[in-house]
């Protein structure tokens, strides 16, 4: 995890852990760090807290992008509101036509565009984070069945053990992979699965 959320200080977000020479180093949020002696039921639990930390961001983030949707069907029809005013001003036609419509357009586009890139592209990579973790976060008991499946990864190249806590090594763009993967695994295997039921009513 490389970005946190409202509510909680960075300092208690876990971003990631390493083990080295029987210890647990766990790196948070803020760029502190913090070591425990390595056990395997402390690692299940650092998981176990990493796993639960994504949930609540992503419950966070969907409450935000929800207001932040309404703000902008607010600014939407503000703007509109202004656009429809300088419209109905008695002018003369042809004036309209030659110089009051372009004016509209020439102001109202790039407060358009100003808005939009400012919205995007400052969250960009926070929204491409959360997407990820999303896809992991409904892939993961899919995931711990058919992690051992050949296909589950292809296309891509494994870096490791895929958890909460590996999943800064992998993209977006990976994680979309091998959603599709196991998804035509659990198809091929439900296929197979009906025609073995179907030969043993034949027998």
């Amino acid at each position: 995890m490389k970005y946190g959320y409202d509510g909680i200080n960075s300092s208690d977000l876990i971003g990631n852990y390493e083990i080295l020479n029987d210890k647990i180093i766990i790196k948070y949020l803020d760029g502190s760090s913090s070591e425990i002696k390595y056990t395997k039921q402390d690692e299940i639990k650092l998981l176990n807290k990493m796993f639960n930390q994504a949930i609540a961001r992503s419950n966070s983030y969907a409450l935000y992008f929800a207001k932040s949707k309404k703000r902008d069907a607010i600014f939407n029809e503000v703007l509109s509101f202004c656009a429809l005013g300088l419209v109905n001003v008695p002018v003369n036609s042809n004036l309209m036509i030659e110089y009051i419509i372009p004016l509209i357009y020439n102001i109202c586009f790039p407060i358009f565009a100003i808005h939009n890139y400012l919205k995007y592209s400052d969250v960009k990579d926070e929204v491409n984070e959360l997407k990820k973790y999303d896809i992991y976060l409904h892939l993961r008991h899919t995931l711990l069945l058919l992690k051992n499946n050949p296909n589950a990864f292809n296309g891509i190249e494994k870096k490791g053990e895929l958890n909460i806590n590996t999943l800064d090594n992998y993209s977006l763009r990976d994680m979309k992979k091998i959603r599709n993967n196991l998804t035509n695994i659990e198809l091929e295997l439900n296929k197979n699965a009906k025609k073995s039921f179907v030969k043993k009513k034949k027998k």
